[in-house]
Formats: C-alpha cells, sequence, structure tokens
C-alpha cells in the first residue's frame, strides 16, 4: 500500500457536511485537490488539529501525486509516525515563536515561503530521461522516466504522458 514518505505542510480548512471545503485560514484554495471550492465560514488555526490538513509526499511517487489529508484519513497509512513526528516539531515551533523578536518572525516566514515555493516547482518536468513500456495498465500505453525540476536523479519517476503533458515547457520533447 501507499506509505507516507515526508509531510510537506500543513493548513487549517474548515469542513463542510461530509467533504472538505478547499478554502483555507490563509485563503488560499486547494480546487484542483479538493474538489470544487465551498463557499464555508474559516476556522481558528487554534482549533486543533480536528481543522488541519496536511500535504503530504507519498514513497515511490513524485510531487505531482501529493494529497491533502486530514490527521484521520492518515492513520490508516505506514509511515504515520512522520506525521506524529511533524507535528510534535510543529508545537515545539509554536512555543518558542511568540518569544522570537519580529524580524526573527518575518525571516523564518519568508524562509518557509521558499521552501512552499520551491515544493511547487518539483511538480515542473526538467527533463525526460528514457521511456519503455508501462509496467501498469499494459495496452501498450509508454511511461517516461521524469526528472523533477529542483529535485537529483535519483528522485526521477515513471509517468504516464497524461500527468507529464501539461507540466512540461515543450510537451514535443517527448521521446517516441
Amino acid at each position: 500500500g501507499d506509505i507516507i514518505d515526508k509531510v510537506l505542510t500543513h493548513n487549517y480548512w474548515t469542513r463542510v457536511q461530509e467533504g472538505i471545503a478547499n478554502v483555507a485560514v490563509d485563503g488560499t484554495t486547494a480546487a484542483s485537490v479538493l474538489g470544487p471550492e465551498i463557499p464555508s465560514k474559516l476556522v481558528d488555526p487554534n482549533s486543533g488539529t480536528d481543522h488541519m490538513m496536511f500535504l503530504v509526499k507519498w514513497k515511490g511517487w513524485s510531487h505531482i501525486h501529493n494529497t491533502w489529508n486530514t490527521m484521520e484519513e492518515l492513520a490508516k497509512f505506514h509511515g504515520y509516525n512522520k506525521l506524529k513526528t511533524y507535528l510534535k516539531k510543529l508545537d515545539d515551533h509554536n512555543e518558542i515563536y511568540a518569544m522570537w523578536p519580529e524580524e526573527e518572525q518575518e525571516a523564518y516566514e519568508a524562509e518557509r515561503t521558499q521552501e512552499l515555493e520551491l515544493i511547487d516547482t518539483h511538480v515542473n518536468v526538467e527533463r525526460i530521461c528514457a521511456h519503455r513500456e508501462a509496467l501498469r495498465g499494459g495496452g501498450g500505453d509508454i511511461e517516461y522516466f521524469t526528472k523533477w525540476e529542483g529535485l537529483a536523479y535519483d528522485e526521477a519517476t515513471w509517468e504516464g504522458i497524461d500527468d507529464i503533458a501539461p507540466r512540461m515547457n515543450n510537451p514535443f520533447d517527448v521521446p517516441s
């Protein structure tokens, strides 16, 4: 089954009926991940983990397959301890953050923003290294060994054309 590789970040989201709204406390949205936008009231970030969602990188999968999940959803996956470790570090950070001078807080926030922007680049195709007949699905489909922007070659993954074409600078560079 799927294994949690890393918890990249978190945000506070509102719940609406059975589904989860895609409007975060900071005003960002994740419509492409969570479905159509559902207008709703934002929750207080101090409301605990019940309203937290976590951006998860899955082991053996590229960043294009990252997902936003609740703590409850992640509890059934191997690697759940990585979420517990993430929450522990977050608690430790929150305890001392308030004591930092404003300049240090601003520097931390700028650094964190840069880290998240870098993660956003990891969904861009830097290079197609090779291709092969797909191992999954068969039917003559082709998979492409994809080097992702900002990541080392050991993090390259096999992907289908439907997943990588929208993320390529020049889709005509796909080897045949």
